[in-house]
């Protein structure tokens, strides 16, 4: 029996000195999340 895959993924949170975060806003044309905020961040 093989192991289920593993799906790895990366986020960062980042916050300026003066509190504000780095978003990243989607593309509307990707197929997840499309057109909304999210973390910046990916997959290897």
């Amino acid at each position: 029996m093989t192991a289920p895959a593993v799906t790895t993924t990366t986020a960062a949170l980042l916050i300026s000195e003066d509190g504000r975060y780095l978003l990243h806003l989607r593309d509307t044309n990707k197929n997840i999340c499309a057109g909304q905020w999210s973390l910046p961040g990916g997959h290897p």
